[in-house]
């Protein structure tokens, strides 16, 4: 489960900077890879600064696949665990 841990830690809060405009940037891309040789679950949540409350994914990933995703600027995004996945579903 680390492949995607330490890459989303790190992206909590996508940014885009594009002088002369006030409103967000659609498509900052951001790319999953599963670089195991198992397939993994992933839940993905984020809150878009274009819409109220939050948006979840969930993705299983074969070995070595690699997913892009586009989020707005601004967008915070996360990584649930397991076990958070699971106290929100029960």
């Amino acid at each position: 489960m680390s492949f995607l841990s330490s890459a989303l830690t790190s992206i909590l809060l996508l940014t885009a900077s594009v002088s002369g405009l006030d409103h967000p940037v659609i498509g900052i891309p951001v790319i999953l890879e599963n670089n195991t040789t198992q397939e993994q679950a992933v839940t993905l949540i984020w809150y878009s600064p274009l819409r109220r409350g939050n948006s979840t994914e969930q993705l299983t990933m074969a070995p070595g696949e690699r997913i892009t995703r586009r989020y707005p600027a601004g967008t915070k995004l996360y990584r649930a665990s397991k076990e958070e996945t699971d106290l929100v579903m029960n």
